[in-house]
């Protein structure tokens, strides 16, 4: 019995080969079997037509009880925070879609200017390219949405302050590196309420100081300050991320081998002795 591996569809839409006994001349099988080894219904000394078996398919991927794609996000705003928080989701859109790939071919992107609603593509190209919807392309888009991210300087230093407020070592926590990224959490937390995470690295000396301002407790504040003081740590003050990893084996080393002063609080004068009510004596202290 023969197996058949693939099947190809002929030219008048058969799927199976001609069978043998169609293939006789007109009139029927003869009982004598054809003179010359060719195939039956062939005409000795001519040469038939090759005819090409076209591959149905072979070779394409099928993804069965394949996922569905995540749904792209939809920009409707027109302030600068809204355009950050677009952006944000955008790239975890890309991000999701492209887990999918499978067998090096990449699920469908929806471009960036088919996720803008139709009023707000209207009113943007009209007033800030001078264009209409359809000409705008979507590499000006990603330039019109990259805009969001330039702020004025009076923005940037209340932006500043929430950075400052938000960075704290918290010594309940028991060991440095824990408290470094209790604190990183906060930081990063007060800037992605408005989709400012660029400003880590576009500010990173304001963000380093603000760091070591507020480094916690009073011994390695101390030797931070003197660490950065030196030539040769000048560097970190420029990158926030270099001197975030210097700062956790820092802190590391010095509780292991150092250890923490705990913060001592001044003294403060003892309260004068109360004299019984009613009483007109003054308290006189003794002379020396």
């Amino acid at each position: 019995m023969t197996t058949v591996h693939r099947l190809f569809r002929s030219p008048q839409g058969r799927r199976q080969p001609v069978a043998v006994d169609e293939a006789w001349p007109f009139g029927g099988p003869s009982s004598t079997p054809p003179a010359f080894g060719g195939p039956s219904g062939a005409v000795p000394g001519v040469t038939a037509p090759v005819t090409e078996d076209w591959d149905m398919g072979q070779g394409d991927v099928y993804i069965h009880n394949a996922p569905a794609l995540p749904k792209n996000p939809m920009f409707k705003g027109s302030t600068k925070e809204e355009r950050r928080a677009f952006m944000a989701s955008y790239n975890q859109y890309i991000s999701q879609t492209n887990a999918f790939t499978a067998y090096g071919v990449r699920p469908f992107l929806m471009p960036l200017s088919a996720c803008i609603e139709p009023a707000t593509k209207q009113r943007v190209a009209e007033w800030d390219m001078g264009k209409f919807p359809e000409e705008v392309t979507d590499a000006e888009w990603a330039a019109w949405f990259t805009l969001g991210f330039q702020v004025d300087p009076r923005t940037l230093d209340s932006l500043k302050k929430r950075v400052k407020a938000s960075v704290v070592f918290d010594m309940s926590i028991p060991d440095a590196d824990s408290r470094i990224w209790r604190m990183l959490d906060g930081m990063a937390a007060a800037l992605r309420r408005d989709r400012q995470e660029w400003v880590i690295r576009e500010e990173s000396a304001a963000i380093v100081k603000i760091i070591t301002e507020a480094v916690k407790p009073v011994s390695l504040h101390r030797a931070v300050t003197e660490q950065m003081a030196l030539t040769r740590n000048k560097p970190l003050k420029k990158d926030v991320y270099r001197f975030v990893r210097w700062l956790r084996e820092f802190a590391i080393g010095h509780e292991r081998f150092v250890g923490y002063e705990e913060d001592v609080k001044p003294a403060g004068k003892p309260d004068p002795p109360r004299m019984p009510q009613g009483s007109d004596q003054t308290f006189r202290p003794a002379s020396a």
